[in-house]
């Protein structure tokens, strides 16, 4: 390996540490309760895995890319919809700048 994989390596690893990288790996410990806590913390690192081999399966594989662009595509203007900060920043942001123009129309 040359220097440059050398310090790519460090960079990203430093980078991942610093950021929420870890989190998917530290918040389950925490947040099941001791009774259940090794049950719970095997399945969020079984799902942890799943998913990374999906994602990386659907990086390589054009079918499966295409499928996730649909689904991405189709799934993401529901999930908008029905959140909360497309309500607040949305509807409430727009209604209040509809009346504050309204208002100055009028005087």
């Amino acid at each position: 390996m040359t220097l440059m994989d050398h310090s790519g390596i460090y960079t990203f690893t430093f980078t991942y540490g610093f950021s929420f990288g870890p989190i998917g790996w530290v918040l389950p410990s925490e947040v099941f309760p001791l009774s259940m806590r090794s049950k719970g913390v095997a399945l969020s690192t079984m799902s942890n895995w799943t998913n990374n081999c999906k994602f990386t399966f659907c990086l390589f594989h054009p079918t499966c890319q295409i499928t996730s662009l649909v689904l991405i595509g189709l799934l993401t203007p529901v999930l908008v919809d029905f959140s909360a900060s497309y309500v607040h920043f949305f509807q409430i942001t727009t209604s209040l700048m509809l009346t504050l123009a309204y208002s100055d129309l009028r005087f």
